[in-house]
C-alpha cells in the first residue's frame, strides 16, 4: 500500500533523526580528552594532579591547566546537582523551565519558529523542532518522556483529558540532538536523574564546569508546545488509544500521526517559554508546600484532623453496620427461599413417588423394586427416595 506523501516525509524524517543519533553515538566513542569519575575521583583520593594529565585533558579556557583545586569543585558541582534535582526519575516540566539559562530561553522564543509533535511511542515523544540555521542543521529531533504517564494509562479514567493534564505536571525526561545539549546539559540532565538514554558520565569541564543550565533552546520549545491544549488534546487522544489496545503497555511501537492530526497541531499557535509564568506555577507549589509543613506543626490543625478521622470512622462504622445489617438480611432471605424450594421439590417427588408406587400396585409389582426404580429415574438418592416412601 502506498503511504501518503506527508506521512512518507515524516517517516524518511524519523529515519534519518535516528541515523543521525546513531552517528553520534559512534562519535562519542572515540572522543579524547574527557574527564571521566573515575580521573576526578582519583585525583581528589591523591591530592595532585599528575602533569601527564595537562595531556589528557587538555586546558581551560583561557589555556591555563586543570588543577587539583578544578577537580574539587567539578565533583562538589556534581554532588550538589545531583541534590538539587533529587533522585526520583525526571524532574517538573515548570522547574526545567525556571532553571535554564536566560539565553537559552531568549534563543527558543527569537531563533526557534516551532516544534511539532510527529510520533509517540509509549510514554516517549518526539518532536521535529525547527533548528536556528546557524550551525547547517534544518531540524533537530527532542524527545521528552512523560514519567507518569504508565500510571495514569492503567487508571480507570473518568476524563483522559484530566489525565493528560497531570501527566503534564509530574516529571519529565528530555533530549535532544543539538550540539548545546550534547557538550553543555546532558551531563547535568544525566546528574539530576532527567535525562533519556544516551547518558553523559564525563563532566562538561570546559563548556559549563560549574553545571548551570539544564535546557538547550530546542528543548525549552517542545516544553513550552506541551503546555499547549491542542497538543494535550492529541495526547488524551493517544492515551486512550493505548488503553483500549490489546496487547502490553509500552511496547515500542511507533505511533505516526495521521496526516489530520498533524494538521490540527500546525493550526495551533507556536507558543513563547515564559520563565516568569513557570516560576509563578513553582512558587504556587512551595507556598502549598510550607503551608502544609505549618499546619502539620500546628497542634490546633492536628486536633482538627483528629476530629474529622474520628467523625469519618464513627460514619464508616455507621455503613459497615448497616451493610452487616442488609447481609445478614439478604442472607436469611436467601436461606428461606432455599427452604422454600427444597420443601416444593419434596412435595413433586412425593406425588411422582405416589404416582409410581400406584402403578406398581396396579400391576402387582414389588414396592422396593418400585422405589429403586424411581430413584434411578429421578437421580434420587435411594436413602432419599426411601424416607419419602415411609411417609406415603
Amino acid at each position: 500500500m502506498k503511504q501518503p506523501e506527508m506521512t512518507k516525509n515524516v517517516r524518511n524524517q524519523d529515519k534519518e533523526f535516528n541515523e543521525r543519533r546513531r552517528n553520534q553515538k559512534a562519535e562519542r566513542q572515540y572522543a579524547r580528552r574527557t574527564l571521566s569519575p573515575a580521573a576526578i575521583r582519583e585525583a581528589i583520593r591523591t591530592g595532585e594532579l599528575p602533569l601527564y594529565h595537562s595531556v589528557l585533558l587538555g586546558s581551560k579556557k583561557g589555556g591555563d591547566p586543570f588543577t587539583i583545586d578544578d577537580m574539587r569543585a567539578f565533583d562538589k558541582a556534581r554532588k550538589s546537582t545531583s541534590k538539587k534535582w533529587g533522585r526520583t526519575r525526571g524532574a517538573p516540566l515548570d522547574q526545567l523551565i525556571v532553571a535554564s539559562r536566560k539565553i537559552d530561553v531568549q534563543r527558543a522564543n527569537t531563533e526557534i519558529q516551532v516544534a511539532r509533535l510527529y510520533k509517540v511511542r509509549g510514554d516517549l515523544l518526539h518532536f521535529n523542532v525547527t533548528a536556528s540555521g546557524k550551525h547547517g542543521e534544518g531540524s533537530y529531533q527532542v524527545r521528552i518522556r512523560l514519567e507518569n504517564w504508565m500510571e495514569e494509562l492503567t487508571q480507570t479514567q473518568r476524563s483522559w483529558a484530566a489525565a493528560v493534564k497531570r501527566i503534564c505536571l509530574g516529571n519529565v525526561s528530555i533530549d535532544c540532538q543539538c550540539g548545546r545539549y550534547q557538550f553543555w546539559y546532558r551531563y547535568v540532565a544525566t546528574a539530576g536523574n532527567f535525562a533519556i538514554a544516551p547518558y553523559e558520565k564525563d563532566f562538561p569541564k570546559v563548556r559549563n564546569p560549574k553545571l548551570t543550565g539544564c535546557c538547550c533552546k530546542h528543548q525549552l520549545k517542545a516544553l513550552g508546545a506541551l503546555k499547549s491544549p491542542t497538543v494535550q488534546a492529541q495526547l488524551a487522544k493517544q492515551l486512550e488509544a493505548q488503553a483500549e489496545k490489546e496487547g502490553f503497555a509500552g511496547d515500542n511501537t511507533d505511533s505516526f500521526l495521521t496526516k489530520e492530526d498533524r494538521e490540527q497541531l500546525e493550526r495551533a499557535r507556536p507558543r513563547d517559554v515564559d520563565k516568569a509564568a513557570a516560576m509563578q506555577v513553582i512558587n504556587k507549589m512551595k507556598q502549598a508546600k510550607r503551608v502544609f509543613k505549618r499546619q502539620v506543626k500546628d497542634p490546633k490543625y492536628i486536633k482538627k484532623l483528629e476530629k474529622e478521622v474520628a467523625e469519618l470512622r464513627k460514619q464508616l462504622g455507621k455503613q459497615q453496620s448497616k451493610v452487616s445489617t442488609s447481609k445478614t438480611r439478604a442472607k436469611k432471605a436467601v436461606e428461606q427461599r432455599q427452604k422454600q424450594a427444597q420443601g416444593a421439590n419434596r412435595d413433586q417427588l412425593k406425588a411422582m413417588l405416589r404416582s409410581e408406587l400406584d402403578r406398581a400396585k396396579m400391576y402387582g409389582a414389588d414396592r422396593d423394586s418400585a422405589v429403586k426404580v424411581f430413584a434411578k429415574m429421578n437421580k434420587v438418592p435411594l436413602a432419599d427416595a426411601q424416607k419419602l416412601a415411609k411417609d406415603l
